[in-house]
C-alpha cells in the first residue's frame, strides 16, 4: 500500500495553499500595498529637502497606481533635472528620461505648456550644442502633433519655426514648408510673448 497516492488528500492540501496563497495576496494587496498619495506625500517632502533621487524613486512608485497623470509626470521630471551627473553616460540616460517622461506628458495632453516648454528646450540645446539634425527633427515631430490639436498652441508654433529654421540650414526644405515656418514665427513674434 506504499506504492498508492491518496488522491482525496493531494486534492486537499493543494486547494488548502491555493486559499492561503490567495489569502496572503489579499492582506498584502489591502494592508502592505502603499497608496499612490503616500508616494507622493513622500516624494513631494524628499523634493523640498533636495533628496532628488528618492523623490524620483517616490514619485516612479506612485505613478505605477497613476500611470497617466500628467502632474506626477512633470513632478517626476522636475526631481529627475535637479540630479547632479558625474559622466557624459548619466547625463545621457537622464536626458533620456526627461524626453521620455514629457512625451508621455504631450501624449496624455497636448496642451500641456511647460512639458512642452521643457521638452522644446532641451532639444533645442541638444539640436544647437551637438548640431544634431535628428533632434530638429523630432523636436519637429512633436511640435507638428501638438499643432495638430491645437492650431493656436504658440509654444508649439515657436519650437516648430525654430526647427524648421535650422533643419533649413541643414537640408533642401520646399517652399511651402519655408512659408508656414516663417508665419509660425512671424505670428508668435508678433506681440505675442512666450
Amino acid at each position: 500500500m506504499s506504492g498508492r497516492v491518496n488522491t482525496k488528500f493531494v486534492i486537499g492540501l493543494s486547494a488548502t495553499l491555493i486559499a492561503i496563497i490567495i489569502g496572503l495576496v489579499g492582506v498584502w494587496y489591502m494592508f502592505v500595498r502603499t497608496n499612490p498619495a503616500e508616494y507622493i506625500a513622500r516624494a513631494d517632502a524628499m523634493l523640498a529637502q533636495g533628496q532628488y533621487i528618492k523623490a524620483v524613486e517616490y514619485y516612479r512608485k506612485a505613478r505605477s497606481g497613476r500611470p497617466h497623470d500628467p502632474n506626477l509626470m512633470l513632478k517626476q521630471a522636475q526631481a529627475l533635472s535637479q540630479i547632479p551627473v558625474q559622466d557624459t553616460r548619466t547625463a545621457r540616460a537622464a536626458i533620456g528620461q526627461l524626453i521620455d517622461l514629457y512625451k508621455s506628458v504631450l501624449e496624455v495632453d497636448p496642451r500641456q505648456e511647460e512639458a512642452m516648454r521643457e521638452l522644446g528646450g532641451i532639444y533645442l540645446k541638444i539640436g544647437r550644442e551637438l548640431n544634431d539634425l535628428d533632434a530638429w527633427g523630432q523636436l519637429l515631430s512633436i511640435t507638428n502633433t501638438a499643432t495638430l490639436s491645437d492650431s493656436q498652441n504658440l509654444i508649439a508654433r515657436k519650437y516648430r519655426g525654430i526647427a524648421q529654421v535650422n533643419r533649413m540650414f541643414s537640408i533642401d526644405i520646399p517652399d511651402e514648408e519655408r512659408q508656414k515656418c516663417l508665419e509660425d514665427l512671424q505670428q508668435v513674434y508678433a506681440g505675442k510673448s512666450i
